[in-house]
């Protein structure tokens, strides 16, 4: 996915559950209107980094790399994938976008945001 080129507001953190990466969402999402994070997990299937960009309500983009084979998903697939290890440990950068920011990422990343279901 094509993301803005900036400082992380968080870079390199260690979280293990869902309620701890809401808590760097919102952190994130009180200082601008929107956010993108790049994570890496792993489970028993394999290795993930997953790009993941949102607005203050809802997911709008989602693209996985599986690092072992990789396969790249997008939308449902990658959201699916992503709800699946939120309660694994995983390594998070965590950026802010303003509202251009948020506008030209969207731009850039059409076909992924299309495909991707707008969930809370």
């Amino acid at each position: 996915m094509q993301l803005p080129d900036k400082t992380p507001l968080v870079e390199n953190v260690v979280i293990t559950s869902a309620s701890e990466l809401r808590d760097l969402l919102n952190q994130a999402l009180s200082q601008g209107k929107g956010a993108f994070l790049k994570i890496f997990a792993k489970d028993k299937n394999g290795k993930y980094y997953i790009t993941v960009l949102l607005d203050t309500s809802k997911v709008l983009a989602v693209e996985c790399l599986v690092v072992d084979n990789k396969q790249t998903l997008i939308g449902e697939e990658a959201v699916t994938l992503l709800k699946s290890i939120l309660e694994k440990p995983m390594v998070v950068d965590v950026y802010s976008l303003d509202e251009i920011e948020m506008k030209l990422s969207i731009a850039e990343n059409l076909e992924i945001y299309s495909e991707t279901p707008k969930v809370p």
